[in-house]
């Protein structure tokens, strides 16, 4: 099985002690091709200066415990989750993308120097600063990612961005009505600007009931407003408390079974777990 995961947050749990990782690196041999985004996530807590050094500690640990892992089969790069890790400096932009890092999630859910998160549904879009930030992304060839994003700061940056973005780790709010998750309109505008929606396994955002269920639900919701070649799978493990049927990397293949037996057939299942998310970064970056 081939598996494209567009956000973990597996260094900030291991970094910080967590022995029971959702993402064990020993288990990426069970798949033929496993390509990982880990993201390096800071709390909204941290003041940019702080911030920016803080990432650069998971950095290290990222390039020493994980990076070193890489191999033909495993493929790990690095994200960030709150730009808030640019130290509020956009020079630090390009200092990122040096490290590897490949997408940057503009906000978690509050508000920093560039934006408003989801906590924060009234509040303005893109910051002056935000919008300069985003252009020197796109100049690096960095992807924002919109997940967290409030609304205004997702139109935003979906309409100034010279590239495509990516929802790392969104759902669909017409299924479950979390401010987190995209409404249709927010979807079809991510697909008409070619960008990717990694549904996610946190069951906040899925809904109530069986956790398979619910994730073809949501796919098969995505699907039907016309994302066969841009649905793809954002896990959010280790970043959130997940449902014991899906809780660890191994368990993804039982999901992938499920979805078949569903009625999503194999070369659209190889879309949504591999080929989608692996195309657009070859093609974007």
């Amino acid at each position: 099985m081939n598996y494209f995961d567009l956000h973990c947050d597996t260094v900030t749990a291991l970094a910080g002690g967590k022995t029971d990782a959702a993402v064990a690196l020993d288990k990426a041999a069970a798949f033929d091709r496993y390509t990982q985004a880990f993201a390096i996530w800071i709390n909204d807590s941290f003041p940019p200066e702080k911030a920016f050094e803080k990432a650069g500690e998971y950095y290290v640990y990222f390039k020493e415990h994980i990076l070193n892992s890489a191999s033909r089969s495993f493929t790990p790069f690095l994200t960030l989750e709150n730009a808030v890790s640019f130290g509020n400096s956009l020079d630090n932009i390009s200092v990122w993308r040096e490290r590897g890092v490949k997408a940057v999630t503009l906000t978690w859910n509050g508000a920093n120097a560039l934006g408003f998160g989801a906590a924060f549904p009234d509040a303005d879009g893109l910051t002056p600063f935000g919008k300069e930030a985003l252009s020197e992304m796109n100049r690096l060839g960095v992807i924002a990612d919109v997940s967290h994003l409030n609304r205004r700061g997702f139109y935003d940056c979906v309409s100034l961005s010279k590239t495509p973005v990516i929802a790392s780790h969104s759902n669909c709010s017409a299924l479950c009505p979390h401010e987190r998750n995209l409404d249709d309109k927010q979807i079809k505008t991510l697909f008409s600007a070619g960008g990717l929606l990694g549904i996610c396994f946190y069951p906040l955002f899925l809904g109530k009931g069986n956790v398979y269920e619910l994730i073809y639900e949501h796919i098969y919701h995505a699907l039907e407003l016309g994302g066969e070649n841009l649905v793809c799978i954002g896990s959010d493990f280790d970043g959130a408390v997940m449902d014991k049927s899906l809780d660890s990397l191994e368990k993804v293949k039982c999901l992938k079974s499920y979805l078949f037996e569903r009625g999503l057939g194999k070369p659209l299942l190889e879309k949504i777990f591999y080929d989608n998310a692996s195309g657009f970064f070859q093609s974007v970056i």
